[in-house]
């Protein structure tokens, strides 16, 4: 069996994640493409993100539905 990203043979330790294994070097955030050794966290569509990643499409999430909501001002 080999590794879902690399296709390189199984022979070391390794993430399991959806379904896939990764190499530990391999395994990374869907956004910064860092590899995620210290832990993840997964996004609304369930994507891999490192803390900071996650932080920021949360932000962007917020700011994006306040926009959507707001009224326009009489100048």
């Amino acid at each position: 069996r080999n590794f879902a990203e690399c296709k390189e043979a199984i022979i070391s330790d390794y993430v399991n994640y959806s379904g896939s294994k990764f190499h530990q070097e391999c395994f990374k955030c869907a956004r910064c493409h860092v590899p995620l050794v210290s832990g993840f966290y997964e996004d609304s569509s369930g994507r891999p993100l490192d803390k900071d990643c996650l932080w920021g499409q949360l932000l962007m999430d917020h700011i994006v539905k306040d926009i959507d909501n707001a009224v326009p001002a009489d100048y």
